[in-house]
């Protein structure tokens, strides 16, 4: 606490340091600012195409002002402008290009761009909005005074219909060339047909009792010998953290408990029977489902029967928060219902009138001996149940609308009901009310405060946790110090600079800030980053971790190292050290191997070489290989993913092919459909991009 305990008693100095640095960064930046453009807001550049931070950043304006996630979508649009550059290199030099009439069709034609579909898409209906479209073509066409949000929007959704067909244009003349042999057919073809069955021992390597020292070098020839999982062409760094998690303490417990008790004193006074009287207390719950003893949280189960109408139950303690709850009715109710509806759709509030009135007339036909499932077939806007006579079916207590629900719970059975709700208007007729038994069912109310970490916590513990960075500068001396607090630091897998998720942190702008750090030009390995990072809940907002950070290692591009990642492989390499060890000396006795490591034999039949998945065995592809190349009645060994396994396959079915013409179409369609896919994955690989995003977030 001293550290901190100095700055808050000297604060006028802090200000005065503060005033001087920002006085000196304006004066900096009013000197380069003349040397500003160019150079400066050089984002990156692909295939000899710069990208400038303003064309980014007016596109992200555009088209993700709505998406709070800023670091996918920032990552999503970067892509974005690496195909792009690299698409219409590839179309220039192959002739390709997108003209203004196509652009047209491809925008509100027959041949809507995935990109319009996409943005155009009604969420209830699944379909393209046509109308929308067509009314912001008119808006176009007409050179009508476009809102400026709404004409930047649509220039960035252009440029990405362009690039989208020509990349379509792109796999097409690749798509067309493809072509699949007679060979390959009959190979694969008899390939996938093929089955087997056999019997096999499978031993775990948690059954593999044998110490085993992983090396540096046994990492390091794991990795080569997969290599194209292991390798980067950026440089990566790798951090130590410690994560500290900020617990309520109990004053803290007895601060909430007295505040939502207060809060269920205002909500037993409130009269009204409706979401109002929560409004007093933003944790406050109201419905108006009857919910049985079995269905109410686990803190009033058998707690309500004693509790009067208009009486509190609590304090009571769930999910880490405290809740008080108001018994606002309780009687004997349906468990559920049978009904059938006729419904009048709305698209404003005012068609309600004439909705109304339509209903209405319905009501008098049944007055004059209607059948009501013939008027619901004949007049019903619910595609859903109108062609089934307005039926239902049976449903629970809460399943529909409360105001459809209040109907035909509180009715009766026959009775008819006309109901407004958000859909329209609506003629009920209840068929059957069902019960399961005649206990009561309450309707509640409820107050909840979460039990969380007052400020005067939080504070409490960043400031021990900044004395303690304080006092120990390097890992060296942070490590024994940490561990005397019950701090455990963990290690990251490999950071690139543009990262913003790390290990069990996940992606958050204090994960940003800390790959930002490691990556700063003058951050030494084995130096403690000197700010606390804080992590919040995402529900009650408030800080629920502070992380201590430390550069361990810099990999520049390549093979990673083995210290770099040590803890994300040992255990991997461990398992595959133990199963070479036994490997070799299992023999041909499955039952033997079996009693040896307290396994079974098990057996597989009908298994295709195309298997994802076989009981017993799990997801294994090396097994399901090793097995088809091993001769019936013959012992195989061979390491899988989950342990080591002992087969024998005891019988085999080669595949044929009877439709050789067919067989190819599938084939060749296979591929072709993955063509737009793998060119544009091997492009990439192919053309020299620099990256410089970091420098702007």
């Amino acid at each position: 606490m001293a550290l901190i305990g100095t700055i808050r008693k000297n604060f006028w100095f802090v200000l005065i340091v503060l005033g001087l640095a920002l006085a000196a960064f304006i004066l900096m930046d009013m000197q380069g600012s003349a040397n500003r453009g160019g150079a400066a807001m050089n984002m990156g550049e692909i295939a000899g195409q710069k990208l400038d931070y303003r064309d980014f950043s007016k596109a992200e304006t555009a088209l993700y002002s709505g998406n709070p996630d800023v670091f996918s979508r920032r990552k999503s649009l970067w892509d974005f402008f690496v195909e792009k550059a690299i698409v219409e290199e590839q179309a220039s030099d192959l002739g390709l290009a997108v003209t203004k009439a196509e652009l047209m069709d491809l925008q509100f034609g027959n041949r809507l761009s995935p990109v319009i579909s996409n943005n155009y898409r009604n969420g209830q209906t699944g379909q393209v909005d046509r109308t929308t479209l067509l009314q912001h073509k008119k808006m176009i066409e007409g050179n009508d005074d476009l809102p400026k949000q709404f004409e930047s929007f649509w220039i960035e959704q252009e440029k990405q219909i362009q690039k989208t067909e020509l990349q379509n244009k792109i796999g097409n003349i690749v798509s067309k060339a493809i072509y699949t042999p007679k060979f390959l057919v009959e190979e694969t073809g008899a390939a996938s047909n093929s089955s087997l069955s056999m019997s096999y021992v499978k031993i775990p390597f948690d059954a593999i009792d044998t110490e085993i020292e992983v090396t540096d070098a046994d990492i390091t020839a794991y990795m080569k010998e997969n290599s194209t999982k292991y390798t980067s062409k950026e440089e990566t760094r790798v951090i130590q953290y410690a994560v500290v998690d900020v617990y309520p303490s109990a004053s803290d417990s007895a601060y909430w408990k007295k505040n939502v008790m207060e809060a269920g004193q205002t909500l037993k006074n409130a009269t009204a029977d409706s979401d109002s009287i929560v409004a007093f207390n933003n944790g406050g719950v109201w419905s108006s489902v009857y919910f049985s003893n079995s269905d109410l949280p686990n803190g009033l189960k058998g707690q309500l029967n004693a509790v009067s109408i208009g009486d509190l139950y609590g304090p009571y303690e769930e999910q880490g928060a405290y809740f008080m709850a108001k018994v606002l009715d309780k009687k004997v109710m349906p468990d559920s219902a049978e009904a059938r509806h006729i419904l009048r759709n709305i698209t404003s509030p005012g068609d309600y009138a004439a909705a109304d009135a339509y209903i209405d007339s319905l009501r008098t036909e049944l007055d004059r001996g209607a059948k009501f499932s013939q008027l619901a077939k004949d007049n019903s806007e619910d595609t859903g149940s109108g062609a089934k006579g307005g039926d239902l079916g049976t449903f629970q207590q809460g399943r529909m609308v409360p105001a459809f629900n209040e109907a035909v719970f509180n009715g009766r059975v026959g009775g008819l009901y006309k109901v407004k709700t958000q859909f329209g208007v609506h003629l009920i007729k209840v068929d059957d009310l069902i019960y399961n038994n005649r206990d009561n069912k309450y309707k509640i109310a409820y107050v909840r405060t979460p039990i969380i970490p007052t400020e005067k916590t939080q504070n409490k513990l960043n400031d021990k946790i900044n004395d303690l960075i304080s006092q120990n500068r390097d890992m060296a001396a942070m490590s024994s110090a940490a561990s005397t607090n019950g701090y455990n630091f963990q290690t990251s897998g490999p950071l690139k600079a543009n990262d913003y998720s790390v290990g069990v942190l996940g992606s958050d702008n204090s994960s940003r800030d800390i790959v930002k750090w490691a990556y700063e030009y003058d951050t030494q390995i084995g130096e403690v980053s000197p700010t606390v990072y804080s992590y919040s809940d995402k529900v009650n907002y408030f800080d629920n971790k502070y992380v201590i950070v430390s550069l361990k290692s810099i990999q520049k591009p390549g093979l990673f190292s083995a210290e770099s990642m040590r803890g994300t492989l040992e255990s991997t390499v461990a398992n595959i050290k133990k199963a070479e060890s036994i490997v070799g000396s299992l023999g041909t006795d499955l039952s033997a191997a079996a009693a040896k490591y307290g396994s079974e034999v098990g057996t597989a039949d009908n298994v295709s070489m195309g298997a994802s998945f076989i009981a017993g065995i799990g997801s294994e592809n090396k097994v399901i290989a090793k097995a088809f190349a091993t001769n019936v009645n013959e012992t195989s060994a061979i390491i899988g993913t989950s342990g080591v396994f002992l087969l024998s396959p005891t019988n085999k079915t080669e595949g044929t092919v009877t439709n050789l013409p067919q067989m190819r179409k599938l084939k060749t369609t296979s591929s072709r459909s993955q063509a737009e896919l793998k060119v544009i994955q091997a492009l990439k690989k192919n053309v020299e991009i620099a990256d410089n995003r970091a420098t702007f977030f």
